[in-house]
């Protein structure tokens, strides 16, 4: 059996993420500061912040020197990567359900990251959008004619904006003829990378690699274009390898199905993982499922989340209670098709 995809053009995107970068003019940045400018530049991030906006509190990270991570993961920080936050200073958390993060004295005097649902990045930078006006109450903001905002990311001066969109593009990368797209990304001024560096998945991060001369509207509209027309790549993608091999992929999808229900122990990548697999089976008709409602719910599956809101004690009742989650809700919301 072919799945019909006629008329059907459903969006690769899973989640969308959005990151501003500020310093003040007056203050080196914080890898040329001295313990006691670091301290006073917390002090000052921190009380323009809490002026602002009340309900914002204030906890210390980790302080590591571990190798930083790329600004993609510090946009999907408070989804994927919460629990390995390598971030060191101030950390900043709105009194909100928006995934918002603000962390002072990284790289910068502040770094605002936030995420939301689907190939939105408008939205997950309007989260992000208040704060960045509130850091100006504390100085006057680093800024240059020519170069606009000045930061610590050499690649990233000008509006220093970074926008970025999750993306489930299992079709795209299971056929030959994709294989130049990361270099002809790189030279429309985009970067495509796996989620999970050194490791080969289905789920890739979209970014800019360019804002000089950009607004931040110029970079979040030609990021939502390039994330539809992968969409549109993947959807014709799929197609092509079901026609190729209908067997194959129906049971890709099956056992995807089969060890989200009955999975005992479940770390969150091993979750995303499988997840993208029975996602390409949603979008092409081989079960019927809401993808919008599954994608957060499976954000909803982190490892913070957990923890936080499922009161999770440690890695291995995590992983219970994940995988418990997960035979639940998938075993209520999915159903299967005949194939």
């Amino acid at each position: 059996m072919r799945a019909d995809l006629s008329g059907r053009r459903p969006g690769a995107a899973l989640l969308s993420g959005a990151a501003i970068m500020r310093n003040y003019a007056d203050t080196p940045f914080p890898v040329k500061m001295s313990q006691a400018q670091k301290a006073d530049m917390e002090d000052r991030v921190s009380s323009a912040l809490c002026a602002a906006f009340p309900g914002i509190v204030t906890g210390k990270t980790p302080d590591t020197k571990d190798e930083p991570r790329y600004l993609s993961e510090m946009a999907l920080d408070t989804v994927f990567f919460a629990e390995h936050n390598k971030a060191y200073g101030t950390r900043l958390m709105l009194d909100t359900r928006h995934p918002i993060l603000a962390t002072v004295n990284r790289r910068e005097h502040l770094l605002l990251t936030s995420a939301a649902p689907g190939g939105d990045i408008y939205r997950a930078y309007s989260l992000i959008k208040p704060l960045e006006k509130a850091f100006a109450g504390g100085g006057e903001p680093a800024f240059d004619s020519n170069w606009g905002y000045l930061t610590a990311r050499s690649g990233y001066c000008g509006n220093a904006f970074f926008g970025c969109c999750l993306m489930n593009l299992k079709g795209i990368w299971q056929l030959e003829r994709n294989k130049d797209l990361i270099k002809t990304l790189m030279g429309q001024g985009f970067s495509l990378r796996p989620l999970f560096q050194r490791e080969s998945c289905n789920l890739h991060v979209l970014s800019n690699k360019h804002q000089l001369g950009e607004t931040p509207q110029d970079i979040i509209a030609e990021l939502e274009s390039k994330a539809s027309e992968l969409s549109e790549m993947e959807t014709d993608s799929l197609e092509e390898l079901i026609y190729d091999d209908v067997d194959s992929f129906a049971d890709e999808v099956a056992r995807a199905l089969g060890v989200m229900l009955n999975a005992r122990l479940m770390n969150y990548r091993e979750l995303l993982n499988l997840y993208s697999v029975l996602r390409a089976g949603l979008l092409t008709g081989f079960m019927e499922g809401d993808c919008a409602e599954l994608d957060e719910f499976i954000v909803s599956m982190s490892p913070r989340a957990v923890r936080e809101k499922l009161g999770a004690q440690d890695e291995r009742e995590e992983e219970l209670t994940r995988a418990e989650k997960v035979r639940d809700h998938i075993s209520s919301e999915i159903k299967t098709n005949t194939f």
